[in-house]
């Protein structure tokens, strides 16, 4: 089955890594039972999964169903040392997160609108 035909869920996760590697996680399952999942976190995120696991912009199969990344930026220089706080993350970056998530989901409505959107 192609991945046009799928179920789209577009899951936006927090930087900290107890809520990627849940939500992660969720989104393999969803996949792995038909589903088009995209994944989208902040892009300092991104820059070691991508390292770590060798994530690539094409779609990933998993089970039945596809998974996909998108990363946005969150508007912190890479070395900003308030990034380790990430108590003072969300307040400080929350309309930028948001307009890129808008962005990203924007992107995708043409050719795989999301059906589902958890947040």
């Amino acid at each position: 089955m192609g991945s046009e035909s799928l179920v789209h869920v577009f899951l936006v996760s927090f930087i900290g890594q107890g809520h990627v590697n849940p939500l992660l996680r969720l989104g393999k399952r969803l996949a792995a039972k038909g589903l088009l999942v995209t994944f989208c976190t902040a892009e300092c995120v991104g820059k070691e999964m991508r390292k770590s696991n060798g994530i690539t912009d094409e779609l990933k199969p998993v089970g039945d169903g596809f998974i996909r990344f998108e990363f946005f930026e969150d508007g912190w220089a890479e070395d900003e040392p308030m990034r380790q706080d990430l108590d003072l993350y969300p307040p400080s970056t929350g309309a930028d997160r948001e307009a890129s998530h808008s962005e990203i989901y924007q992107e995708m409505r043409g050719a795989r609108p999301a059906r589902l959107l958890p947040h």
